[in-house]
């Protein structure tokens, strides 16, 4: 299948500049689990503790404790390792190449660090470090974190922290999905968003209304109907467990699963698609499950987030920086 083309990036100064990939990050293994939720837990950005900054890290050590098997579990059986290092080193390479500059990624509580990962890009001779958060909605629940870190470690850096409707991100939705109906003709489209909080939703985080921008304008032209669900319950929405039984109610049999809410797998969209959520739909009764590929395993989304890093330079040159 041929791909779309992303439209041309203005024509800005590339030099000096060094990308910063951002992600939460993953564990790294069933022996790190436990201090990797801790860390994860006891960040105030994260996790707003109702017994204050001062106590959650004693709190974050003992849920750690408490989660580490569960989350042991998941890790084994999505395969034993995160998909998402490889993947991302795969992306900063390609990334890096098309635009001619050192590309790193850097995450919150493993490494690759995010100051490690400033320091790598400083060390390539990068002067100006342009994040670029791999979760394309705008996101706070997410993001903030990781705008933090950033800050502590490069004040001078910026941040593109949306792309929900760029047009090579939204291709390769609309290339991931074609494939999943082609093998599964007559499916119902079901995108799996990374949840939110309600009490998220309620407090103006943008990523609800993002993620409708992006389902959208990915699924505008499709025939196949469609719904959006969450990963998990507690979310400003269906879960997803809940809306494959509904589809399956209304006489589908077979379900195209779309992950949403990041650019790369990570450890809670794999074990959710290709573990719970397809144990889930077989045991509902679906003739047909398959699972769309994430985005960063497309040339268009390469060009894309090219484009993203261009204008979002060209538009710090209009103003002045």
């Amino acid at each position: 299948m041929s791909e779309p083309t992303a439209p041309a990036a203005p024509d800005v100064s590339l030099a000096g500049v060094g990308v910063l990939l951002l992600h939460r990050g993953d564990p790294g293994s069933t022996a790190t689990m436990r201090q990797w939720l801790q860390a994860w837990y006891a960040d105030p950005y994260a996790f707003t503790s109702s017994f204050g900054r001062g106590t959650q890290g004693f709190f974050a050590s003992i849920a750690a404790r408490l989660d580490a098997g569960t989350w042991s579990q998941r890790l084994t059986e999505a395969g034993g390792k995160s998909p998402l290092d490889n993947q991302a080193a795969d992306l900063a390479s390609m990334l890096g190449k098309k635009l001619g500059v050192p590309v790193t990624l850097g995450t919150l509580y493993a490494d690759p660090k995010v100051p490690d990962a400033i320091a790598a890009l400083k060390a390539q001779g990068a002067t100006r470090i342009i994040g670029l958060s791999l979760y394309p909605q705008k996101c706070d629940r997410f993001l903030k974190p990781l705008l933090r870190a950033v800050q502590e470690h490069a004040p001078d850096a910026s941040v593109v922290d949306r792309y929900s409707t760029a047009r090579g991100y939204v291709d390769a939705l609309r290339s991931a999905i074609t494939e999943g109906l082609e093998h599964a003709p007559g499916a119902t489209v079901l995108f799996c968003a990374l949840p939110i909080e309600r009490r998220d939703d309620k407090d103006g985080d943008p990523y609800l209304e993002q993620l409708k921008l992006t389902t959208e304008a990915v699924m505008q032209g499709f025939t196949a109907p469609w719904k959006v669900s969450w990963l998990s319950m507690g979310a400003p929405g269906i879960t997803s467990e809940a809306a494959l039984q509904r589809i399956r109610a209304e006489g589908s049999d077979a379900v195209v699963l779309v992950p949403i809410g990041t650019a790369v797998d990570e450890l809670t969209t794999v074990h959710a698609l290709d573990v719970s959520l397809r144990a889930h739909a077989r045991t509902a009764g679906f003739a047909k499950v398959e699972r769309a590929r994430v985005p960063v395993g497309y040339s268009v989304f390469i060009d894309a987030l090219a484009g993203e890093v261009k204008s979002h330079l060209g538009r710090l040159k209009a103003l002045g920086f």
